[in-house]
């Protein structure tokens, strides 16, 4: 989800909803995401379709 409307569009809305927004660094390996999203307690993900498989994994962990 780069340099897209959609991506214009989390930056500004999630923030509005009260949300806390934190981008995810998809070089990292599966486990080092999963221990970021588990820590941070995340409860939305959103990832680009490109993304899935990693995004997948590491939302397992």
């Amino acid at each position: 989800m780069w340099n897209n409307c959609e991506h214009v569009e989390a930056y500004l809305a999630i923030p509005s909803m009260g949300a806390v927004l934190h981008p995810l660094n998809l070089r990292l390996p599966p486990e080092q995401l999963a221990w970021i999203v588990n820590h941070a307690a995340d409860r939305v993900v959103i990832a680009d379709a490109r993304c899935c498989r990693c995004s997948r994994r590491s939302c397992r962990t």
